[in-house]
């Protein structure tokens, strides 16, 4: 649980701060929540899985000891490889867990990046997979873009050319970033409601070592 509350969601690119990793999943959490309410057809289960499960090889690809960097071991294998280890090594200790269901899962971590060229073992293959793929790109790219604007220097238009995105990023006005953190703090209290959904997994046999 520690690892979680401190492990980053990234070096550079987006919730690359400590505690960032836990935030990340707690708004897809609550993305997934809010969208499994309009289309019904989706299985609410499997996307709060997913968003708990897609990134938490991280807490063992990236340390936070003094700055935050990659472990050796997340150079050598990587965060989706390691979720799939952290996702045996809790199925293993629960008896005639269903190979269909673990088989899904692993579906969900190996497909989140949505494409091959991006870094995913296979493309999404089921409706949840396609929408976890989005909730996380959309958090990722969001959080990415209100930062570059909340660094931009007060009254300017644009901010500078950003590589990663290989674009520049609309200030609007200097009242974006404003609104967005105020937004931002209501917004927390909400997810953290979603924190409970975690607890619930673990009351369910679904220990995934983060609860």
């Amino acid at each position: 649980m520690q690892a979680l509350k401190v492990g980053s969601g990234g070096i550079r690119l987006h919730h690359a701060y400590r505690g960032g990793l836990l935030q990340h999943i707690l708004s897809v959490l609550g993305l997934t929540s809010r969208l499994t309410e309009h289309y019904s057809r989706l299985d609410p289960d499997l996307l709060v899985a997913g968003a708990i499960l897609h990134d938490i090889g991280k807490i063992e690809e990236l340390t936070a000891a003094r700055r935050i960097g990659y472990s050796t071991r997340g150079q050598l294998v990587g965060h989706v490889a390691l979720g799939l280890e952290i996702l045996e090594r809790h199925v293993a200790g629960l008896e005639a867990f269903p190979l269909a269901l673990k088989s899904v899962l692993q579906h969900l971590i190996v497909s989140h990046h949505g494409e091959m060229e991006k870094g995913a073992l296979r493309e999404p293959m089921l409706a949840e997979a396609v929408v976890l793929h989005a909730l996380d790109e959309l958090d990722a790219r969001l959080e990415q873009v209100w930062r570059l604007i909340d660094l931009a220097p007060a009254g300017e238009e644009w901010t500078a050319y950003v590589p990663s995105l290989r674009r520049q990023i609309y200030c609007a006005s200097t009242n974006a970033a404003a609104g967005h953190q105020e937004n931002g703090k209501e917004e927390m209290a909400w997810e953290m409601d979603q924190l409970k959904t975690c607890y619930q997994l673990r009351e369910q046999g679904l220990n995934f070592a983060v609860v």
